[in-house]
């Protein structure tokens, strides 16, 4: 389940990616847009006449006010988790920053070595998206296979494969297969740690709480790559005046 949810927002990536940019190339960025929004009437009018479930019916839990509505997901994370709370947090926040850093700078990278537009969308829109589609049902089948620890330690690795990849290309890279190999190996590392994550946060949430601790463990996530981004910029900024 969690392999076909992250290939529909892959899909959703690449219309809004390039097909964008390719609509609004033929047409303009107004049919553009008006084409994004009927893409995405298309997800509210499903949640609006999709069958309400019988078990969201009725509640399987009290929460007599607002406070203890927000106060009680995270509490009950913390008692589950124990002593290995505060660690798996900092876990999950750090375990995808690399990758939503890398992610930000590598199209300025990419220009920096001359690479054109056409080479650029054709290998990190087309070629990449083919090998996340395979990095997200290898990941899957992985974690079936090792178990999610096992797989998490995979993941750490790939990710680091997925920085020494653009290192190595901003070292070494010329050609073009340079460019294929290295957005390659970036793109399949970063799929598969993305997954791993996901199914990790997935197992550790509790049922009947899993919207809000999910919402609680992915705002981690985007909160460190927030500040490593942040951070990244200040550098950047700091190291080109001019800019």
């Amino acid at each position: 389940m969690t392999a076909f949810s992250e290939t529909g927002f892959r899909f959703g990536r690449l219309a809004a990616g390039a097909g964008a940019l390719l609509l609004a190339d033929r047409f303009g960025w107004r049919f553009a847009y008006l084409a994004m929004a009927g893409l995405i009437a298309i997800g509210a009018l499903s949640a609006f006449l999709a069958p309400e479930p019988e078990s969201d019916k009725h509640l399987s839990h009290d929460h007599p006010s607002f406070v203890e509505t927000i106060v009680s997901p995270i509490r009950d994370l913390y008692q589950r988790l124990g002593s290995l709370a505060l660690p798996i947090l900092v876990l999950i926040a750090g375990f995808r920053m690399p990758g939503y850093v890398s992610d930000a700078m590598s199209i300025p990278l990419f220009k920096s070595l001359h690479y054109s537009d056409a080479d650029i969308a054709w290998v990190t829109k087309v070629f990449g998206f083919g090998l996340a589609l395979v990095a997200t049902f290898f990941s899957a089948a992985l974690v079936r296979k090792l178990g999610i620890m096992r797989s998490l330690l995979v993941g750490t690795i790939a990710g680091s494969a997925s920085h020494l990849s653009l290192a190595w290309l901003a070292a070494h890279g010329s050609s073009f297969w340079d460019f294929a190999l290295a957005v390659g190996i970036d793109g399949f590392a970063y799929a598969f740690a993305q997954m791993v994550l996901i199914t990790f946060m997935s197992v550790i949430v509790s049922k009947d709480m899993a919207a809000s601790q999910f919402a609680l463990l992915t705002s981690r996530v985007a909160e460190a790559a927030q500040r490593g981004l942040s951070a990244r910029s200040r550098q950047y900024g700091s190291s080109n005046p001019r800019r």
